[in-house]
């Protein structure tokens, strides 16, 4: 039913106003056809979108939400009028700023952190976002048209992809990398007992080390918290999946994290 609502508040929004605002005009084009060769492969899509930030202070009281897409995005497509926030109360409202974020190096392009008025985590909190305009990923696959819903305020980060990496850690092991619905805070070395590599063998390990993650009191390869985790792997063995205990992490607002698991992809194909 939400989907179904989110279709039909995308179509409506051109001659609806979000309550106590003036009409948006707002053009709609429908989803470039996709040529035959190409619908073997899967069409990208929005892996999670999650209400980060209420009123933020930094953000002029703005609110945040964290999208993470299935495939890199393009930054040069990349425009807030794309993105089509939808609320509990029927209200509709374009993001005002659209940036690749909080993780931003050129091989963590998937998260787009959206900026504007979305509403109250409780009294009117944002359901859905749709993608209502051209944005492609970096392949240039269409993502016009996909939407996906929104997770409430309060609800604990987690892992919404895992893959192995091509390019080992800095100590030569094998590397994954997991991206979060939100930036991970509070990241330190005590945590990775709390991390379970499942190989292909059957058995498990810790992770020896994070990287690619800001660290308390020093830098794991970054300079910022953001959503993007690496997990070093002590063993030459394939790890097929990744566990993580609940309240291991905290997000932005400080809600810890929720017991997650998730399968982990194979590397890509080297260029």
């Amino acid at each position: 039913m939400r989907v179904a609502s989110a279709l039909l508040a995308t179509l409506a929004f051109g001659t609806a106003a979000c309550a106590g605002r003036p009409t948006a005009s707002v053009q709609f084009s429908p989803p470039p056809r996709v040529p035959p060769q190409a619908e073997a492969r899967a069409r990208p899509s929005i892996l999670s979108a999650h209400f980060t930030v209420d009123d933020g202070p930094s953000l002029g009281g703005m609110d945040g939400i964290a999208v993470v897409f299935s495939e890199d995005v393009d930054a040069a497509s990349l425009r807030p009028g794309v993105f089509l926030v939808l609320l509990a109360d029927g209200g509709r409202t374009l993001a005002k700023e659209a940036v690749l974020a909080p993780a931003s190096e050129a091989d963590e392009n998937r998260t787009v952190w959206l900026l504007g008025d979305f509403g109250d985590p409780r009294r009117r909190p944002p359901t859905d976002v749709v993608v209502i305009a051209p944005l492609h990923t970096e392949s240039g696959s269409s993502l016009q048209g996909v939407l996906a819903p929104v997770l409430g305020f309060d609800e604990g980060g987690h892992i919404v992809h895992a893959q192995a990496q091509q390019e080992p850690c800095a100590s030569g092991e094998p590397r994954v990398r997991t991206f979060w619905t939100d930036a991970l805070r509070e990241v330190t070395q005590d945590d990775l007992q709390a991390v379970a590599l499942e190989l292909v063998g059957g058995r498990t390990v810790p992770p020896s080390s994070f990287e690619d993650h800001a660290e308390a009191g020093s830098f794991v390869g970054e300079s910022r918290d953001d959503n993007v985790l690496d997990l070093c792997v002590p063993v030459e063995e394939r790890v097929i999946g990744v566990r993580v205990k609940a309240g291991t992490f905290t997000d932005i607002p400080g809600h810890r994290s929720a017991a997650t698991k998730a399968t982990v992809a194979r590397a890509p194909a080297a260029e």
